[in-house]
């Protein structure tokens, strides 16, 4: 998923015994491709996503499912050749007719198939949380554009500023005193930002 052009990432969740397991999920935020190539952003991240697997901070997946067709799952397939991990089985699903794509082919199964009914399941749980992080991204975004016009307030404050709130609700809740807490920012720095904030909120 993207934000128009701009900030690319892949999710990843993970299911153990049919469950989501929430605590194992992960957002790649694509650093190595510059073109809107889903391809190999998917490459990409399963590379990074099996050097978590190596640091035990993730399970070994007894199986990856890709959310698309087999040029998607070809993709993931050669992330792991290059993460030395080809023993790990992959397959992906696409959406149209619920087809199956695996290294021998393509497979259907009976809609009403506890099988297929996880896969989708799986799919349908990468999505929402893929949604969800669209949308924290794209209010965190809307946040620093705003915030970028206050005089004074250079990168780093703007990085620890929006660490400590997420939106522009949460920074005028906070007030000028809940601002000072913030390292580096003065109190004429943050009476600057409340004003900043006012004067967006008139009609």
């Amino acid at each position: 998923s993207n934000l128009g052009s701009s900030h690319p990432y892949v999710s990843a969740v993970c299911f153990v015994d049919g469950a989501p397991s929430r605590k194992h999920y992960r957002v790649y935020g694509v650093k190595g491709v510059k073109s809107q190539n889903d391809f190999a952003m998917i490459r990409e991240a399963v590379v990074r996503h099996i050097k978590h697997v190596e640091r035990g901070e993730i399970p070994r997946p007894d199986l990856i499912l890709i959310d698309g067709g087999p040029v998607q799952r070809g993709y993931a397939v050669q992330a792991l050749r290059l993460a030395h991990a080809s023993d790990i089985p992959v397959v992906s699903l696409a959406k149209k007719y619920e087809t199956i794509y695996t290294g021998d082919g393509e497979l259907r199964l009976p809609l009403q198939s506890r099988a297929l009914q996880v896969l989708q399941h799986v799919r349908d749980e990468s999505h929402r949380f893929a949604l969800k992080h669209h949308r924290k991204k794209r209010g965190r975004v809307s946040l620093e554009g705003f915030l970028s016009s206050v005089k004074g307030l250079g990168p780093k404050r703007l990085q620890l500023l929006t660490t400590r709130y997420r939106t522009l609700e949460e920074l005028r809740r906070a007030g000028v005193e809940g601002l000072l807490v913030v390292p580096g920012i003065s109190r004429r720095l943050a009476e600057r930002i409340m004003e900043a904030i006012e004067e967006a909120r008139k009609p």
